[in-house]
Order: C-alpha cells, then sequence, then structure tokens
C-alpha cells in the first residue's frame, strides 16, 4: 500500500520542528506490534540478503540515482531533504542499497519507506507467518553516538514514534539516566539483528556496536508510554493483543526457532540477551498451550526473581503472573491457598509463574502444582541442575519419572552462559540428561551474536607476595588473638545450659566440652581467622579498621537490642560483649593510608591498577565509568570499600558500593560476629549502580550471573577463580566498548597458563555445543540409589530421604513452643557395631509427641552418616502421616496461627445477605370441615397498681406461647402486672361468633388507634374482646350523660372527645361548676358556642401521650423508648364545653387495656418466635423454659429489657470448654498445636456464622426496635396477598456476621442455664461446626482410661507434698507427672509434657470463673464479665499465684556429731516447698527464670496482696513487675485440667484447687467491691476518647533498658524510662499518664458525670498525688506478657 493513500501528517525532526515532510500513520509502521492475530514477519529462509550501513558523516551521504543534494541549515546542523519526490514510492530495499555509501536518512524518509515496505511485501503476499506467532522483527532508528556524550553509543528510539511525538522522544532521550543530549540530533538508520542470515559477509555483518542491556531496557520502559505518545497525537493505533513490542535479534530468534522443536540449553554470553528467548518461548506458550497450564520460569535466588518477574511483566502485562518466593511465607499456604493464589480453573488462571527452585520443588513435593499445570519450565543459570540442587530434583524426583512412563511433560528451555561448572567438556552430557535438553548456541546468526557480545581485553597484573616484613603490623591483631586463647569452654553460656541427667545428655556434654562446638567459640576464631585473612589481603591497617568497625558495631546491636542479633540468646551476646571490649582497638586516619607499608602490595596494586584504567577511559572520553571488583570472602567487601572511599588516590574519583549474597544455610540463621556486609540492601545498591550513583562496585561471587547488572568498563578480580563457570561469567560483566577485564595473580606465568587453559576448554565446550549433529544422551534409569519413596495416592505428593528431614524440622517448629524449649528432632547417628564402617540413626521428637510415636530406628545401614540421617527421618514422618499426624500433601495440620487469622477475618465480609426475621401473626386462621374456625384462646388479666383489675379474651391463630407473668410500665413508677393464661386446645368458633369477635376487635382499635386500621378492614390475626363492658363504636353526647347522671356509673364512662379538636382524647375527672372560660378561649376554641347556663363545664385530663409501656425510662437509661414524647404524661385539668363533647360507649378501664394491646402483642411476638425456634431447630435440644431462648435471640439494638449479651459470653465458654474437650478425647496424638489450630477453627466466628446461615437462623434473631407510636394492626393475608407475601418472604435484610455467630454462642448459653453441660452438647449437635459430639461423661472417662498407669511406673515420693499444697490427690499418678512435664524435657519417652492438660485447664478455668461472674448478684453486664475475667485469668495474676502457693514441711536430716564419740543424732528440720519447683525440666536456663521470678515476687507480694485486698484498682503495673514467664500460668492451667480428668469432671475439687491457690477469695473480692478491672492502656484509651483525642506510644532505648513516651493528640504526657521490655513500660507509662491526667483535670475543676465513669472511684477519694509518685519513682525490671483483651462492642447495629 502506498504511503500516498494514507492521511498526512507533518515530520518533526528531533528537536521538534518541523521539516515540512508528510506521510501517513500507517506508514510509520506499528510492524513490530502484535495486531489481534499472529503478526506476519519474515522468515529466515525467504529473507533478502541486506546489507548494513557503514558510519559515514552526513555530508558524504548521497542518495542513489539522485541528483546532488540540496542542503538545509536548520539550528546550526546540516540535515538532507528528501530526494524522493513524494508521488514515488520508495522502500527499504531502496534505503538498504544506499547505505552502501555511507547515505544518513531521516526520520521521515525511514518511516515512509518502512510503511511502503510493507504495503508492497503485503501485496507481493511475501510475507510469511512465523513459527512464533505474536512476534514480528522490525527496523531500528538510532542516535548516532557521536552526539552522545554520555560513553553509550546508540539510544533506540521506538519504531512507534510518530511524528509529532518526536519532540516528546527527544525529551525523554535527554532525561534518561542523566545523558545530555545535544539539542540537534542526527539520526542514522540501521537495520533489525534478525535481518542478517548466514550468507552475510564479515564485512557486511559489522554493525556499531551497541549496548544491548540498554536499548532492550530502553525499549521495554518505554513499551508502557508509546501507546500515551500515540493517543497524544489524535492518531488511532493499530490493533494489537498486547501494549508491549517484542524486539527480537537475529540469534535470539534462532534460538526460540529452535526451542520449539526440541528441549535446548540456551549457551550465550552473559548479557547477550538470553531472557528475550525464554521471554518469546513464554509468549508462544501462551497462545498455544491450554489455558490451564503454566509456563514456569524459575531462578537461583529471590534477588534475581525480582528482577526477571518485572522484566517479564513489562513485556507480558496483560497476562496473569506471579512471583513467588521464600518472603512471602509459602511453608505455611495449604492446597486451598495455592489454588486462590495461582486462581487454578478459573478465567483469570495465573498463566506465568516466576519463583525460585526451591519454591516450585517444595509445591511439586506437597502436590500443590503437579507436572501436568505446567507446559513449559525455564531454567535460568541452567548449569545448577547438577547434583542435590533443587533444579536437579525437580527434574530428578518429578520430570523423568513421568517421561520414562510416557506421560506428559512440560517442554524445558535452559539459560547459561556456561553450562558447566568446572568439569571436561566429555561431562557436557551430565547436564544434558538432568534437563533432558541439548545444549544449542547460535550459528545461522553467529556474526550478529558476536557483534553483541564482545569482549573485553584481558589484562595480567602481577603483585609482589605478602610476607609480613614488608607491611606495618596490625595493632589490634594480638589483643584479639589473646582473648580468644583466653577462652574457656567451661564458661560458655551454652555449656553451663546444659544438662547432664541422663547418659545422652552427659554423653552430649562431653562432645561439646571436647569440640569446643559452641556458637560464641565458633564465632570468635571465626572472627580470627577472617581477621587474618584481611590483613593477609590488605595489610595491618585494613585489620585494625575491620577489629574496630566489628567490634564498634556489635557492642552497639547488643546495646540497642536490633534485630539484627535475632537467634542470639542474651547470656551469649553480654559473654561475647565482655570479651571483646577488652580488645584493643585502633582507628585509622586517611592519611595512614598512604604511609609506606600500611597497606598490602595486593591492594596497592589494585589501587595503581584502577587510578588507570580510570585515567584511560577519560582519554577515550568516557564521562560514566563503571566498574566491578570481585573478592573472594563476604568480610572483604566492607573493608575494601572503605578503604577505597577514603584513600587519597581513590576517593575523589570512586563511589564505592558494596554487593554479597543473602545465604539462606544453616550457619547463616544468625547473624554472624564478624560480618559487615549488609545482604538486605542488594536491591537499592544495584538501582544505585545503574543510574550512576555508584560507580564502583565491590562483591563476591553473586554478581557473577543473574542479576540485572550494567555493563561495566572494568572486572577486577582478586583471586583464582575455583572454577571454569566463574571465569566466563565475570568477563561477561565487562561489556562495554574498550572494556577491560584484569586478573591478579602472584605469578604471571601460572595465571597465563591457567588462562590458557580455560580458553581452550571454553572453545572446546563451545565447540560441543554449536555441532548440529551432537544428540542428546539418555539418562541412565539405573542411578544411585538415594533412598525410598513414597508417593501419596490421593494426591501425588511426594515423600522422598532428600525432603524428610526438611519436612520433619519443619513439622517439629510448627509446635507451639517458648524461647526455652528446643523442638528440634534430635538425631543419634552412630556407628554399627557389627560393622565399623556403616552407620545407623535414632531419632527423638519432642515431648509433645506421644510416647509411641517420639523414637524412631533407622530400617537400614549406610555408608555416610548423611543418609542414616534420611533414614531415620523418613521412617518417622512416614508414622507421622499414618498416624494423621501430617495431611495428604505432607503438610503439618493447621495450628493457631494469629497473623492468619488476622488475615481470613479482613477477607471476610463483616455482613451478609440473609432471610428476614419470621412473623408469627402471618399464619391464617384455619377452617375444619364444618366450617368452624379453629382458634386459640387466652385470658389477659391486666392488674393496675390502683388494685383495678382488666380482663380480655385474645384468639390466636396458633397455640399461645407460655409467657407468664411479666410488667409494663403506665408512667416510670405505676407498673402493670400483665399476666397470660393460654389455652392449649383449640376453641371452634361458628362464623358468626368469630365475625362478632372480629367487630369488636375492631372497635377497640378504632376507638384508640384509629387513624392506623383499614376502614371496616376486619381480617386481623388476632382476636380481642372485653370480658365485661360495652363494645360499641357509638357515642353519647356528654349532655345526654349529664342529665342522666344519677343513673352512670362513672366506670363506664368511655374517652372524652372534643368535637372542636379533632384526635384530642381526654378522660373525665369532674362536673365543675366554678370553672369558666375566658372570652379568649372561647373564641378561639369555640367560637361558635356559648357557655350554657346551670350546665357545669367537664373539667377532664389527657389521655396520656406515652405509647410504648415496655421500660420504665428511669430504671434503665438504655431503655428509654426513641418514640415517645419527653411529655407523655400531662395531668393539668382541662376543661371544655358539654355541648360538643362526647363519651365513648366503650369504657375507659376497655380503652386503656387497648392501649397496652402493641405492647402486649410485642412481647407475644418475641415469645411466639422463640416458640417456633423451639419446635423447629432446636426440637431436639427440647428447651423447657423458653424464656431463655427469648433472651438468647434478641439483639440489644432491639431495645429490649433482655439481651444477649450476658448469654453470649457465658456460651462463648461453654463452646470453648466443650469442643476442648471433645477434640482432647477424639485426638490423642495431637499436640497442644493442633487442638488449639482446630478449636479456634470450630469456635471462630467465621465457622459459627457459617452454620446460623445454613439453619436460617436469621428468621429468629430479633434485631428491629419497637416503636409503638407507629405500631398497626396485623392483617391475615388473602390469597392473593398471600403470594404477594411469599414474594416480600424471598427478601432479605443484611446483618452482621459476628451476630450470626453470638446467636449461637449465646444458645449454648442458654441451654447450658437450663440444662448444663449435656443440653449444650445437644446445640452443639444442631449447629454441627465440623466435630463430633458425645457427652461429657463419655468423654471423661475415654481420657481417665489413657491415662492409666502403665505397670512399672515409678511415682516419686516427693510429689506426695505436691498433692498436699494443692489440696487433692490424684488417683491416676501418670496425670500429675504429665502436669508438671515441661515441653522441653525429655527425661523419659513415656510421659508427654503438659500443654494437652494445659489445653483443657484453660477452658476449665475459663468456665468456673464465668460461671461464677455469670451467677453474681450484682448480674455484671458482659463489658464487666469480660474484663473480670480477662483479670482472673491473665497470665501475671496465675503466675503470681503460682509464685505465692508454698507449705512449710517437717523433714529428718542426719548429722553427725561432732563429740568423740562420733554418735549420730537425728535433727528435724522445716522446710518451704513451693509449687513452682515441682515443674520437670532440663534447662538451666528455666531454673534461673524461676529464681528471678522468685525474687521480684518477695519484692512485691505485699504490695500486691494490699492492692488485691484493698484497693479500687486492679495492679496491672505490679503483676507486671515479676518478669514471669509464661511457663508459670500454664502450669496452674495444666494442673486444673489434670484434676478435672482425674475427678471425672468434679467441679467442686476443680474449685477447692482454685481456693487453695487463692484464685476464688481475690475474685471474690474483685467483684463484691466492684474494683475497677481495666488495663491501663485501655484506661488510658477510654479517657482520651472521651475528648475525641488519640493516643500513641513510642518506644526508645536508654542505659540498655526500654523507655516509652506518651502522647494524647500529639501532646507528650509523660516518658517512663528503666523498662525491661516494651510491654512492661508501656503498662506503666499508660498507667502513669493516666493518673496525671486525671490529676490535671481534678485540680483544673471538679469531674462531670461523664468523669467519674473514667476516673476510678479511689482516684477521686485519695487523689492522685501519692499513686502518682509511686509510679515515677517505681522502677520495674519486667516484662509484661500481654495486655489485656480490648474491651468488646456493647451493641451489634444492623449494617
Amino acid at each position: 500500500m502506498s504511503s500516498n493513500s494514507k492521511r498526512k501528517k507533518p515530520v518533526s525532526t528531533l528537536n521538534g520542528t518541523s521539516t515540512g515532510e508528510t506521510f501517513g500513520f500507517a506508514d510509520i509502521g506499528l510492524f513490530n506490534r502484535t495486531s489481534g492475530v499472529p503478526t506476519p514477519t519474515v522468515s529466515s529462509s525467504s529473507r533478502a540478503k541486506v546489507t548494513s550501513p557503514r558510519r559515514k558523516s552526513v555530508a558524504d551521504a548521497t542518495p542513489p540515482n539522485r541528483n546532488t543534494d540540496a542542503v538545509d541549515h536548520h539550528a546550526g546542523t546540516a540535515r538532507k531533504r528528501s530526494k524522493f519526490p513524494e508521488h514515488e514510492t520508495f522502500t527499504l530495499e531502496d534505503v538498504r542499497r544506499a547505505p552502501k555509501r555511507g547515505l544518513g536518512w531521516r526520520v521521515g524518509d525511514l518511516a515512509t519507506a518502512a510503511g511502503n515496505s510493507i504495503g508492497i511485501e503485503q501485496q507481493k503476499q511475501s510475507i510469511t507467518k512465523s513459527q512464533s506467532d505474536g512476534h514480528v522483527f522490525g527496523e531500528r532508528l538510532v542516535v548516532k553516538d557521536s552526539f552522545v556524550s554520555s560513553g553509550l553509543e546508540k539510544i533506540t528510539i521506538p519504531d512507534a514514534v510518530i511524528p509529532e511525538a518526536v519532540s516528546e522522544l527527544h525529551r525523554r532521550l535527554k532525561g534518561i539516566k542523566d545523558i545530555p543530549v545535544q539539542d540537534d540530533l542526527e539520526v542514522e538508520y540501521i537495520p533489525a539483528m534478525d535481518e542478517f542470515t548466514s550468507s552475510d559477509t564479515e564485512e557486511e555483518a559489522q554493525l556499531p556496536y551497541e549496548s544491548i542491556e540498554l536499548i532492550q531496557r530502553l525499549e521495554l520502559e518505554q513499551m508502557s508510554t508509546d501507546q500515551k505518545l500515540i493517543s497524544s497525537s489524535g492518531l488511532k493505533a493499530v490493533p494489537k493483543e498486547t501494549d508491549v513490542k517484542i524486539k527480537a535479534r537475529a540469534y535470539q530468534h534462532e534460538m526460540f526457532e529452535e526451542s520449539l522443536n526440541r528441549n535446548i540449553i540456551v549457551c550465550q554470553e552473559t548479557g547477550s540477551g538470553k531472557t528475550f528467548v525464554a521471554i518469546l518461548r513464554i509468549q508462544h506458550e501462551i497462545y498455544h498451550s491450554p489455558s490451564n497450564q503454566i509456563s514456569w520460569f524459575l531462578v537461583p535466588n529471590r534477588f534475581l526473581a525480582e528482577q526477571q518477574f518485572q522484566g517479564l511483566q513489562k513485556v507480558l502485562q496483560p497476562v496473569p503472573m506471579k512471583l513467588l518466593t521464600g518472603n512471602d511465607g509459602l511453608d505455611k499456604w495449604n492446597s486451598t491457598v495455592w489454588t486462590e493464589i495461582l486462581k487454578f480453573g478459573k478465567e483469570n488462571q495465573v498463566r506465568v509463574v516466576v519463583s525460585t527452585y526451591q519454591v516450585l520443588y517444595d509445591a511439586l513435593c506437597h502436590a500443590y502444582v503437579t507436572m501436568n499445570d505446567l507446559s513449559l519450565i525455564v531454567f535460568d543459570e541452567a548449569h545448577h541442575c547438577i547434583r542435590d540442587h533443587p533444579a536437579n530434583k525437580i527434574m530428578k524426583d518429578f520430570y523423568h519419572p513421568r517421561r520414562r512412563l510416557g506421560e506428559n511433560v512440560p517442554a524445558i528451555l535452559g539459560l547459561t552462559a556456561s553450562p558447566l561448572f568446572n568439569k571436561s567438556v566429555d561431562s557436557l552430557h551430565e547436564i544434558e540428561s538432568n534437563l533432558n535438553a541439548i545444549c544449542r548456541t547460535p550459528t545461522l546468526s553467529r556474526a550478529a551474536l558476536e557483534q553483541h557480545s564482545r569482549r573485553p581485553t584481558l589484562k595480567y597484573v602481577a603483585y609482589a607476595s605478602h610476607t609480613g616484613d614488608d607491611t606495618l603490623p596490625s595493632a589490634s591483631f594480638p589483643f584479639l588473638d589473646y582473648q580468644v586463647r583466653q577462652m574457656r569452654i567451661e564458661d560458655d553460656p551454652y555449656v553451663k545450659s546444659l544438662q547432664k541427667e541422663t547418659e545422652r545428655e552427659r554423653k552430649t556434654y562431653e562432645q561439646v566440652i571436647n569440640s569446643e562446638a559452641t556458637y560464641c567459640m565458633q564465632e570468635m576464631k571465626a572472627f580470627l581467622k577472617k581477621c587474618e585473612h584481611i590483613i593477609k589481603e590488605y595489610g595491618g591497617c585494613a585489620g585494625d579498621f575491620y577489629v574496630h568497625r566489628v567490634i564498634e558495631r556489635f557492642s552497639q546491636l547488643v546495646h540497642d537490642k536490633e534485630d539484627e542479633l535475632v537467634g542470639w540468646v542474651d547470656e551469649e551476646k553480654v559473654y561475647l560483649l565482655n570479651i571483646l571490649i577488652q580488645v584493643k582497638t585502633f582507628e585509622f586516619k586517611d592519611t595512614t593510608l598512604t604511609r609506606q607499608g600500611a597497606l598490602s602490595p595486593k591492594l596497592e596494586k589494585l589501587i595503581d591498577v584502577l587510578v588507570k584504567e580510570y585515567d584511560e577511559d577519560l582519554k577515550r572520553g568516557g564521562t560514566s565509568f563503571s566498574g566491578i571488583i570481585f573478592v573472594e570472602q563476604r568480610v572483604s567487601v566492607a573493608v575494601l570499600a572503605e578503604i577505597l572511599s577514603r584513600h587519597p588516590k581513590t576517593k575523589s574519583i570512586f563511589r564505592c558500593g558494596t554487593l554479597v549474597g543473602c545465604s539462606t544455610s544453616a550457619s547463616r540463621s544468625r547473624k554472624s560476629l564478624a560480618e559487615l556486609a549488609d545482604s538486605r540492601a542488594t536491591t537499592t545498591t544495584l538501582a544505585d549502580f545503574r543510574s550512576g550513583k555508584i560507580n564502583l562496585l565491590i562483591a563476591t561471587s553473586v554478581a557473577e550471573e543473574g542479576l540485572d547488572i550494567q555493563a561495566c568498563h572494568l572486572v577486577v578480580c582478586c583471586y583464582l577463580q575455583k572454577n571454569k563457570k566463574s571465569y566466563i561469567q565475570m568477563r561477561g560483566r565487562a561489556r562495554r566498548a574498550n572494556s577491560t577485564y584484569v586478573l591478579m595473580f602472584e605469578n604471571i606465568f601460572d595465571a597465563k597458563v591457567r588462562v590458557a587453559q580455560l580458553d581452550s576448554w571454553e572453545k572446546e565446550m563451545e565447540e560441543a555445543y554449536r555441532d548440529q549433529h551432537r544428540e542428546l544422551k539418555e539418562k541412565d534409569e539405573e542411578e544411585e540409589f538415594t533412598g525410598k519413596v513414597y508417593e501419596i495416592p490421593e494426591t501425588g505428593a511426594l515423600l522422598t530421604y532428600d525432603t524428610a528431614i526438611p519436612h520433619l524440622h519443619h513439622f517439629c517448629a510448627v509446635i507451639p513452643h517458648s524461647q526455652y524449649d528446643d523442638f528440634r528432632p534430635d538425631f543419634h547417628v552412630y556407628r554399627n557395631p557389627d560393622n565399623e564402617n556403616l552407620w545407623t540413626a535414632e531419632l527423638t521428637l519432642p515431648s509433645c509427641i506421644p510416647p509411641e510415636l517420639r523414637t524412631h530406628k533407622a530400617e537400614s545401614h549406610w555408608k555416610t552418616e548423611k543418609m542414616a540421617k534420611r533414614d531415620v527421618a523418613f521412617v518417622a514422618y512416614m508414622a507421622l502421616y499414618r498416624n494423621e499426624l501430617v495431611d495428604n500433601h505432607w503438610m503439618p495440620l493447621p495450628v493457631h496461627d494469629p497473623e492468619l487469622e488476622l488475615d481470613e477475618i479482613a477477607k471476610k465480609s463483616s455482613t451478609t445477605e440473609v432471610p428476614l426475621q419470621i412473623d408469627p401473626f402471618e399464619r391464617p386462621w384455619k377452617t375444619n370441615s364444618c366450617g368452624q374456625i379453629e382458634a386459640y384462646s387466652s385470658l389477659i388479666t391486666i392488674q393496675w397498681q390502683d388494685g383495678e383489675t382488666t380482663e380480655l379474651k385474645m384468639f390466636l391463630p396458633f397455640p399461645c406461647p407460655h409467657i407468664g407473668t411479666f410488667q409494663l410500665w403506665w408512667t416510670d413508677v405505676e407498673q402493670i402486672r400483665i399476666k397470660i393464661q393460654e389455652d392449649r386446645n383449640p376453641t371452634f368458633l361458628c362464623p358468626e361468633e368469630f365475625g362478632a369477635f372480629q367487630r369488636v376487635t375492631y372497635n377497640l382499635f378504632s376507638a384508640v388507634f384509629w387513624g392506623r386500621i383499614e376502614k371496616e378492614s376486619m381480617d386481623f390475626s388476632y382476636l380481642f374482646c372485653p370480658v365485661d363492658g360495652d363494645t360499641s363504636l357509638e357515642k353519647t353526647p356528654v349532655l345526654e350523660v349529664y342529665q342522666s347522671w344519677s343513673e352512670i356509673r362513672e366506670d363506664q364512662l368511655g374517652i372524652v372527645r372534643d368535637k372542636s379538636q379533632m384526635g384530642k382524647l381526654y378522660l373525665f375527672k369532674a362536673w365543675n361548676r366554678d370553672a369558666t372560660l375566658s372570652p379568649d378561649e372561647m373564641q378561639q376554641r369555640y367560637p361558635n358556642h356559648e357557655i350554657l347556663p346551670d350546665v357545669p363545664l367537664l373539667e377532664v385530663t389527657p389521655v396520656p401521650r406515652r405509647r410504648n409501656f415496655l421500660h420504665s425510662c428511669n430504671n434503665n437509661v438504655d431503655l428509654q423508648p426513641v418514640d415517645e414524647d419527653p411529655q407523655t404524661f400531662d395531668n393539668i385539668p382541662k376543661f371544655l364545653l358539654p355541648q360538643v363533647c362526647t363519651f365513648d360507649k366503650i369504657p375507659w378501664k376497655s380503652a386503656r387495656a387497648t392501649l397496652l394491646l402493641p405492647c402486649i402483642l410485642r412481647r407475644l411476638e418475641i415469645f411466639a418466635i422463640a416458640q417456633e425456634l423451639q419446635e423447629t431447630v432446636l426440637a431436639p435440644v427440647r428447651f423447657h423454659d423458653v424464656s431463655h431462648l427469648v433472651t438468647a435471640i434478641t439483639a440489644s439494638c432491639a431495645g429490649e429489657d433482655t439481651n444477649y449479651q450476658r448469654y453470649e459470653l457465658l456460651g462463648d465458654s461453654v463452646l470453648k470448654f466443650l469442643s476442648g474437650i471433645q477434640l482432647l478425647a477424639d485426638f490423642p496424638l495431637w499436640h497442644e498445636g493442633y487442638l488449639s489450630g482446630k478449636k479456634d477453627r470450630t469456635v471462630a466466628n467465621s465457622k459459627l456464622a457459617e452454620e446460623s446461615v445454613r439453619l436460617q437462623m436469621s428468621r429468629f434473631i430479633i434485631t428491629k426496635h419497637f416503636n409503638a407510636r407507629k405500631w398497626k394492626p396485623k392483617y391475615i393475608l388473602l390469597p392473593g396477598d398471600r403470594m404477594n407475601g411469599e414474594q416480600e418472604g424471598q427478601k432479605k435484610r443484611s446483618l452482621s456476621t459476628k451476630m450470626l455467630a453470638d446467636i449461637v454462642e449465646s444458645l449454648m448459653g442458654a441451654a447450658y442455664l437450663e440444662g448444663s453441660f449435656d443440653k449444650a452438647l445437644k446445640v452443639a449437635e444442631v449447629f454441627g461446626l465440623g466435630l463430633s459430639w458425645k457427652i461429657l461423661e463419655y468423654r471423661l472417662d475415654t481420657l481417665y482410661e489413657r491415662a492409666i498407669t502403665s505397670q512399672g511406673m515409678h511415682f516419686p515420693p516427693h510429689l506426695h507434698q505436691l498433692e498436699d499444697l494443692i489440696g487433692y490427690h490424684f488417683n491416676q499418678k501418670s496425670l500429675l507427672l504429665e502436669a508438671i512435664t515441661h515441653p522441653g524435657c525429655n527425661i523419659d519417652t513415656t510421659f508427654v509434657s503438659y500443654q494437652r492438660m494445659e489445653f483443657l485447664g484453660d477452658s476449665v478455668l475459663d468456665m468456673v470463673i464465668v460461671d461464677k461472674l455469670f451467677r453474681h448478684a450484682n448480674k455484671f453486664s458482659h463489658v464487666d464479665m469480660h474484663l473480670y475475667k480477662s483479670a482472673s485469668v491473665t497470665a501475671d495474676f496465675l503466675a503470681f499465684l503460682c509464685l505465692n502457693l508454698s507449705m512449710t514441711v517437717q523433714e529428718v536430716e542426719t548429722e553427725v556429731n561432732t563429740d568423740s564419740t562420733g554418735n549420730i543424732t537425728l535433727v528435724h528440720k522445716s522446710k518451704t516447698v513451693r509449687f513452682l519447683s515441682f515443674l520437670r525440666h532440663q534447662n538451666a536456663k528455666i531454673y534461673q527464670m524461676q529464681e528471678a521470678a522468685y525474687k521480684n515476687y518477695q519484692k512485691l507480694k505485699e504490695d500486691i496482696f494490699h492492692d488485691l485486698q484493698h484497693c479500687q484498682t486492679y495492679p496491672w503495673t505490679k503483676l507486671a513487675g515479676l518478669n514471669a514467664e509464661k511457663f508459670f500460668s500454664d502450669m496452674i492451667e495444666s494442673i486444673l485440667g489434670a484434676v478435672f480428668v482425674d475427678s471425672h469432671g468434679n467441679w467442686e475439687a476443680v474449685h477447692e484447687v482454685l481456693s487453695k491457690l487463692g484464685l476464688i477469695n481475690i475474685l471474690n473480692r474483685l467483684v463484691d467491691d466492684r474494683v475497677d478491672p481495666r488495663h491501663p492502656v485501655t484506661k488510658l484509651g477510654m479517657y482520651a476518647a472521651r475528648k475525641l483525642n488519640t493516643v500513641k506510644y513510642t518506644f526508645g532505648a536508654e542505659s540498655n533498658r526500654y523507655t516509652c513516651t506518651v502522647y494524647v493528640s500529639d501532646e507528650e504526657i509523660v516518658k517512663v524510662g528503666n523498662g525491661i521490655s516494651a510491654e512492661e513500660v508501656r503498662t506503666r507509662a499508660a498507667e502513669t499518664a493516666y493518673l496525671m491526667l486525671v490529676d490535671r483535670e481534678l485540680k483544673g475543676k471538679e469531674p462531670d458525670t461523664t468523669m467519674t465513669d473514667v476516673i476510678a472511684p479511689d482516684l477521686v477519694a485519695q487523689g492522685v498525688v501519692g499513686l502518682l509518685e509511686y509510679q515515677l519513682n517505681t522502677s520495674s525490671t519486667v516484662m509484661a506478657l500481654g495486655d489485656i483483651e480490648e474491651q468488646e462492642d456493647e451493641d451489634e447495629d444492623l449494617s
């Protein structure tokens, strides 16, 4: 298609000035983009021979067959006019021929030629589809290098640039990497690299060298903005599949096409664009593989994964992609999470994943991902696929077994610069067979590859050997060496912590003593060794700096308590710090570096090389030098960077950065003492290096491969590479023009020999994978035996000898434990007694694992210790699987994880759509075969406070629920007693009777609710009739009544109505002859009437306006009816003219009773709903007292005088207790982590709400507030209306999921109150909740039988003292032993630790406390109950009880008399036995914590007891001062659990133990005296919220202690210090701040009514000055274990 057929636009030069040339937008040729269908490209076979342009000046260029150029001078630069007439068509072939003489072309000419070429080729139909649909290889426009002063020779201009956007492109070019670009740039055409074929001559292929990283990076960066440029021009882009173009060079396309034919390993130089081959192949898979398959891109480390993911995102942006690394917490993901993350089976399924090798291997092992899910696996840095590397295990364990069985396997694409590490070329087949792929390198486009893989100049630098005599010695090293030699292994903290009670412990102790293999010893020796290395490499001055910096840094980390020392024990930190501070250190000055001998010969030579290379680059015109120095050890990185940054020769020219790897090995799990470099700054360092902020990078081998590091001018290797791969990859970092690769050696001859060997090896290797006839060798099926393999049939998850140990460590790691528990599997590897050359192993799991599963033995004997450990680990993990302690994916069962729980809560909606509340009055009247109406009658008796009684008959279409007697309130003080006597048998009314009752009901409602009933509609859902009295709707004139007054009974009078005041209702009071009406009143009210002579005025009082009689407003402010007028009763008499008034015939007592009917019906409605629930969903429970259900289903927002909040709190404890004991009995092998996790999921709000929705519990939840003023009678639905009613019933309402969950717990509480735990269990059975519910007695029998003491078990006599101490003697002594065995204790393998009993005891204690609070006479609100419960079960309070429990016993000791006869006398001594001393453990640290806590207890016990017994505030801060670890409270709870099981659920026995502990008495005092139980943080928050203020806590450190500053609305209130932990100091700071604010307010003004709710009573009475002084002067040395739980919301509002 000709350009003349397209719309024309003016062409702009790069500086934005129009040249007058025109061409169409299509002519510019978005021919390198996809267009909705696979874009045609020129195949390599049909590609015409193309000649590259030689680089000539514009003045020398002349178009072919054209006249001499006319020169247009613009902006001071000569630029060519186009010599192609616009009416002629010229193509790229014309352009290609022209460069033979070096023609330069303008943008407009080139774009027009490109567009014309496409049109002509399409007309000739000579363009064929490529195998890579969606890719095309177009032309490239580049700015000539002579106008770019950055040292980068070319910058790509995107093909999509249109004329109007050239100026914008110019602006962008000037902003990229701060490259200075002149205002007027010349443009040169360079054909795309894929246009070269194997027939190209070497001369024709000599294109100007380009920086491949810059070009392809800019292409990716500009892709996202290209479309914006197009949009800004007003032109429409060609339709395309993506907004990103892929421009491949010929050799990349060649490798891509090869990968379509077979699995290959692409072998190309570093920086030559191997990743683009993978991009092409991934895009091919996206459009050609099934949509449910994934292309998985594998890389060695996290940094590279992030880099590659960002690159792929830019190219494949619309495609769903995912980055997965170890930082994502994958070890906690289950199959559900994996399915959700990868969107398996969904339209938006992830199609591309980038991850490390280990991530995919783990996913395959767990069968979260299978080989069927993958269409392509890309192995970046494929040379790692050997031996036990995860890359090789992916192939060995999953790919090759499927391949051998003939099953489908994904395609394999490997990427590497060197497929071998150090082996001979003959070993090439090993990696090829591992990957089932053949090594290939471009051959057809070899010349193009070599152009983009320019090798640097190799230089050898020799330096003199460092003997020590030629440099100054290190001043610090002798001091460091002396301190290391003086260290005694016996003083090591780890050695001191070792026990020596059992044979194994003694053996471990001896091994540690003999090997001196403690962490402290190893760190100090490593420090010394690294210091020697630094001195040898860089000189004594560098050694002094290193020692000084290490000690300074470690000291700072210890004092600041930084997280970098995670994994270090405090004793170890203090121990090493005390040693290091004795080392004398010296800090050098910059001038010291230039002294003779200050630096080693090697470092001096390195500095000379750097300066020389930098100067040479400047001479060549370079302005942006960049270089990398490779060092051997991590420790050298920071030292060398510091010296180069401060040396006078280098500090002004080099900006140094450091780069080290992030090791994941076990040895690096703790921060090394001798480590200075920080691997966390890798991303920032690389970004700074690319931007030029850093121009010299000092790095370890981590910079050799993979990372996105720009091409450098200089690469220096300071050591002899250990493998050939490193030599090649380091060289690949020097890819710029005139770059240099420097190798530093002590012996040049040896260096040259070594390099010659490397070059020979490299050439031989290249020849091997350039050999097109070489075929892939099949991998031998009979490989070396590596152990057993087991595949779970249901999932395909695989367990191997390789994965067994990691799985086992993960299983033990998720078991809940404290910092003092070592739950790692204990391997014991030893030689076979019968054959010393073979090894076997035993394994012991933590004490929380049941005895039958705790110890294991290897099944075979092995030549190596490693295989023996793998064997026993495999055996152990198989045993765990068979006993269902791991799932079908080899993962531990879910445990309690607060972070995941919060995350799940955040994802769930807080409300849900549920069915509407049922209306019991919608039920129709039933008719029998005789036409009689079935009705259920009840008698309503209303007893007024003045003694008057009114009776009404009520008829309902259903049996009236039993309500009994209840109260209404006529006024705030006047009660009304309502009694309903229901008849459960139906009454059959004939139509006439039924109609009469309808008329009576209509009359009653009309008398008082005239405006709310439907005129003449009598189809009521309920009927009422007074037992006596007139029910006529007629009215009698007042004058008639007056005239026959002597015959009238006053109680028969009805409501007085004044015709002149519509809607006004009055009650007769008297005839008043003395009263009169003023003329103004007469004129206003009765303008047409006069006062009759001899007729008294009618004295009346208004009928009360109050309509909600359910509550007494004075008794409960919270129950104030929202619909009431403040003046509900007006007793001021009024006077009416008798002649304009009437009396209702319905007596006032009947009318007054009718006024109560809406409230009575409201109560009846709630009870009817409760009865419906009782008879349907909860029928199996057999509730007898419906009033419990009424409370349980009534939300606080309904405004009733009862709600479910207290029941919900009680039911919460009941449910947790019952579910806990069900789980404990059902899963005897589960440890506490599994039990807690399962219980948490069982009682979680999400689960309860789910079951509530399933049973449609929303139909029974009372939420709507009763509004008496808007009440209307209910009518039965006619057949037509009933249809609409059914549609109405389909409507939904939105309820809080928490309310739906609360209803379940409140019903549990109601059942417990009516029938204890057995009835509560029936409620649990109704809701299911995923458990098998059995009666409590059965469960307790099961637990008791399991605890039966085995034969031969020895019960230590001293434990009888413990039984005396707690006041309970066990029947099954094994339960007591279990209850006092710490999780870290593995003295014997016959008992489990106390964790299971503590799990039960926690809910037992909770149940006792809540039950006591619920039944207390004070009827505490649910908020108060929660606060008192939290104060009673907090870990600090239980620890105080544990420390306080002790008794004195008499012991008999033998003592030798000192007299000459040698008589032996018996001496009786008293001894104090402490409860805490009975804890069975093996850790010296626990004993130290016991003693430290007991000392704190002795200091604080009197103050704590005083506060608990006399003060009005709970002593939170002082309890935190105990610094008691969790095992103190755990011991209390485990004892309670053991007592409960041993006593077969005897709650009295539990009460006795709690009384012995002192808890019951303290709790009684707290609740009887209404002590304020709120935590200081809660109190301060409430105080601040009263004035809409916010509270903020900031933490710091002073003198190795924590500080906390409290801000209220940005005002600093107080700063508290001397804290041992953040939690402890926060508690103390909150209390101090609260007291200060209260004191400030008391001094400023008297507290208002709101203030008394916040300030504790004792503070108001006593003042706060004394308490404040106590807080400020108290220095705490302890740690609070947690704050009180946050106060629950009082009300649940509808969404």
